[in-house]
């Protein structure tokens, strides 16, 4: 399973975002983001973009340095008419994105800076600078999704058999985790998680790829 899909007041969450600006270009050979698109106006594919109040948000996979014209290395947004850059972009590829309730835009992917800052594949935006989130080096280098409820933001990395936690203060785990990798996170409006990818357990009980976690334990 690559790609869960919770629609709120907040946000909509879309890979691909080829109904947006442009037509498929290729499939994505490895299967983690699904669709590759190109997007009119940037000079590279746009795997991933989040819509919201009007702006759509989009991003690339390493080779995205343009768009409308300007520099805005792998992350831009598009308003309806022009793309802007946020400030100067990140140095590597974008893999998830989500927002906030304060309009925040957490980015996560395979980067290390997100201009000027250090961080370690995640960082958010908050409409004029990027900050990093703290000691991050627990969550994975390479980020695979990104989904905020509740004054939380949970993150999942490739690989990684975990979801993390921010609570704006300090990073944290939760759960004995799923035996396999996950590879999408959601949460709905109520605070149930809900997390796919590839596994057959998630806390001790069978799971066929997705399982749920309630605050105390996993649900298959």
């Amino acid at each position: 399973l690559l790609l869960l899909l919770i629609v709120d007041c907040f946000e909509l969450v879309v890979f691909g975002c080829g109904g947006f600006w442009g037509s498929r270009l290729a499939n994505d050979s490895d299967g983690f983001l699904g669709n590759i698109f190109e997007c009119v106006g940037v000079d590279g594919a746009c795997g991933v973009c989040l819509v919201f109040s009007g702006l759509c948000f989009g991003c690339g996979w390493g080779d995205f340095s343009i768009a409308g014209g300007e520099s805005a290395p792998n992350i831009a947004m598009w308003n309806g008419s022009v793309w802007s850059p946020l400030s100067m972009g990140v140095n590597g590829e974008v893999t998830a994105l989500t927002i906030d309730t304060m309009d925040n835009i957490y980015v996560g992917g395979l980067f290390s800076i997100a201009s000027p800052m250090i961080v370690k594949g995640i960082a958010v935006w908050n409409g004029s600078w990027w900050s990093g989130l703290g000691d991050d080096s627990s969550v994975g280098y390479h980020i695979s999704s990104l989904a905020f409820r509740a004054g939380n933001l949970y993150a999942s990395a490739y690989a990684s058999n975990t979801i993390s936690v921010w609570n704006g203060i300090e990073w944290s785990q939760f759960g004995s985790g799923v035996e396999g990798s996950i590879m999408t996170i959601a949460v709905d409006m109520v605070g149930n998680l809900y997390a796919g990818g590839w596994f057959g357990m998630a806390g001790g009980m069978p799971a066929n790829n997705i399982a749920m976690w309630n605050g105390s334990t996993w649900n298959p």
